[in-house]
């Protein structure tokens, strides 16, 4: 949207996460072998400006010369502007540019069946959690799906483990047999799996995904270009992107087209939630 090359990442001093996940092996997994070292830099270059936010950054665009420097430490408020379509910061063609790599990773959905993925949000929060959405809502949109597209596959991921921290200390808030639920209803469990690029790859090219309320969501949601349900609380929803939490008639009208668009190409090549990218290349760093 605002005509800038991206140039890197500055690093902080740890790189695995407070989930203990090796931040850099994930970028690898997910760009390309090698692609950590290229995008985290190694040592900050000068900067021409500083901004404090996307907002404070389009305020002052015009005053950005070109083939400068600028330093954006977080990019999360993008949002602030509803007036300005979500589609020009994340178009088509770059979300499937950056999905390229996943795409080559393996599925687990059984093939000519409408395949729907859902994230349940766990491991790291407790039961109480807000954050923790109830499995009724998540029962009831796979009734409503089923509505629409009978035969569907249903696979659904989640973790048990909780932050370092907690398992350190032995602490786990959930078990499987908290999923017994989705089983009993026909649904595949998949827990903790050896590597994120697996759910996200899944997540990212079914034709119907359910999001929870979780930054991992985000990720292969931004990069599904089907249907995409979001559990009511995220600021600003890509195009096309539908609530869940609405009202069960606003719902049901809505998840009907959504599931239509999203399983168009069952039964067609390429692969569910694959938009053939000859031609389409990231912005040069």
């Amino acid at each position: 949207k605002n005509r800038m090359n991206f140039g890197g990442l500055m690093p902080v001093g740890n790189i695995v996460t407070e989930h203990g996940h090796n931040f850099r092996s994930l970028v690898d997994g997910f760009f390309g072998y090698g692609a950590s070292s290229e995008l985290f830099v190694g040592r900050a270059p000068e900067f021409a400006a500083k901004f404090k936010s996307v907002r404070d950054l389009e305020i002052n665009r015009k005053d950005v010369k070109n083939e400068t420097n600028v330093y954006l430490p977080a990019a999360n408020e993008w949002w602030y502007d509803h007036k300005v379509p979500a589609s020009l910061y994340y178009p088509a063609g770059l979300r499937t540019a950056l999905s390229q790599k996943l795409t080559l990773r393996p599925l687990v959905f059984k093939l000519g069946v409408p395949a729907v993925a859902i994230h349940v949000r766990r491991g790291d929060l407790k039961r109480s959690h807000a954050r923790a959405t109830p499995d009724a809502y998540y029962y009831n949109l796979v009734e409503l799906i089923r509505k629409y597209a009978p035969n569907s596959d249903v696979h659904v991921w989640s973790s048990l483990q909780s932050y370092s921290a907690e398992v350190e200390q032995n602490i786990q808030h959930w078990s499987s047999a908290d999923f017994d639920g989705y089983r009993e209803r026909g649904m595949t469990v998949h827990l903790d799996d050896q590597t994120l690029l697996d759910p996200w790859a899944n997540l990212a090219r079914a034709n119907i995904l359910v999001m929870s309320t979780s930054a991992f969501s985000y990720v292969p949601a931004v990069l599904n270009l089907n249907c995409v349900i979001f559990p009511g609380n995220i600021v600003r929803p890509l195009d096309g992107w539908i609530n869940g939490k609405e009202k069960d008639k606003a719902l049901d009208k809505k998840l009907a087209g959504c599931i239509e668009r999203g399983t168009a190409s069952v039964g067609s090549a390429p692969p569910a939630g694959t938009v053939p990218a000859e031609g389409l290349q990231l912005l040069d760093s």
